[in-house]
């Protein structure tokens, strides 16, 4: 199979699907299949180049991205073209590439037509969709979501296209020994905008009781505004001494970090998947994880809470989680390793991404996760 995926950037600021995109296109080259990405020449890429003969990542600087995707087209011939993301123009350009040469493609919103996500700059998002991205999408041979509930929010656009359920990967790491430090942590880690809800977890975590042994650590970077008003936030309801802002980290310091935090917390108003769920749990941490968020499994696998993302609801879960001893925290995060190496390795999700691949273009039959 030869494909060629779009994505507005892969920047490791960028997000869950950034990082998503880069797993899924490598592992698709291990298995021998061509693969491009193009993208924009943002800051700190997950691949600066490739790691793998068989993937290619072109970095498109200035306003030329229509122009040299056409270079690619018509250099490799890919089979199928897949755009990751809504409302950029990249994705755009590439449903008119695909159109005009004849080449089927794949949208993945990533979750961006979530009623609560579309609620953010709801009056530009509903111009982009009466100007293009709704026919982007009703023409696309395939529209690919991360979670069942994604699947239900698209149905009220009534696109009546294919819609393939297939979730997120992850890259299962070695397991790894936790790093004691001299205080307790529960950590938000991601970018820092409205739609994750921080300013409702902070109002939180002012409400938790016996918290004394305990830090709460915002790990990320983000909208300059609304990090100003969690700053304000945290002094104005007497909290400094117990939160921390830490920079996004990466790499060696990332999986440092990761392997010092008790709790991971993920109050967000909507996600589509919240790649760091699955991270979090991998490192045997359990999640407290809102109903906005597609992991209803951490209740089923008990490795920790999927709630309402209310201030009392999340004081009182964290409450809960920090009254637990470090063996009750442990175990249960052990059960959500479980959780990812059973339904989200990497090797089973991208099986499933060139089945579907394989439907689009040849016309099989239709994979049973295609709805």
């Amino acid at each position: 199979m030869n494909i060629i995926h779009v994505i507005s950037s892969i920047s490791v600021y960028s997000g869950g699907p950034s990082k998503n995109v880069c797993v899924l296109a490598l592992e698709q080259a291990k298995k021998n299949h061509k693969v491009m990405i193009v993208t924009t020449d943002d800051v700190e890429p997950y691949f600066k180049q490739s790691p793998h003969y068989n993937l290619e990542i072109v970095f498109v600087k200035g306003s030329n991205f229509k122009s040299f995707l056409i270079e690619c087209v018509k250099a490799n011939k890919p089979d199928i073209l897949h755009g990751h993301g809504l409302w950029l123009l990249h994705v755009h350009k590439m449903v008119k590439v695909g159109l005009k040469y004849s080449i089927p493609y794949i949208i993945s919103p990533r979750g961006m037509l979530i009623t609560s996500a579309l609620r953010f700059k709801y009056y530009k998002k509903l111009l982009a969709l009466w100007l293009y991205q709704k026919r982007d999408l009703k023409r696309a041979a395939c529209i690919h979501v991360t979670s069942l509930y994604e699947a239900q929010e698209l149905k009220k656009f009534n696109f009546n296209t294919p819609i393939a359920v297939i979730p997120n990967s992850i890259e299962i790491i070695p397991n790894q020994e936790k790093i004691k430090v001299p205080i307790k942590r529960i950590a938000y880690v991601g970018l820092f905008k409205p739609i994750k809800n921080l300013d409702t977890l902070l109002l939180a975590w002012k409400k938790v009781k016996n918290k004394e042994n305990w830090e709460l650590l915002l790990v990320g970077q983000g909208e300059k505004n609304y990090i100003k008003k969690l700053k304000h936030l945290i002094v104005s309801e007497g909290i400094s001494n117990s939160v921390k802002f830490i920079e996004f980290t990466t790499g060696s310091q990332k999986n440092y970090l990761m392997r010092t935090i008790d709790i991971l917390v993920l109050p967000s108003h909507s996600e589509n998947f919240g790649v760091v769920v699955a991270e979090a749990l991998q490192y045997n941490i359990p999640v407290i994880a809102s109903t906005g968020t597609p992991w209803e499994e951490i209740n089923i696998y008990n490795c920790g809470w999927w709630v309402n993302n209310d201030v009392d609801t999340l004081a009182k879960t964290i409450e809960k989680a920090i009254s637990l001893s470090d063996e009750e925290r442990y175990e249960m995060g052990k059960r959500g390793r479980k959780l990812i190496e059973e339904k989200y390795n990497i090797e089973k999700i991208t099986n499933q991404m060139i089945n579907l691949y394989n439907w689009v273009v040849n016309k099989g039959e239709k994979p049973t996760f295609v709805i």
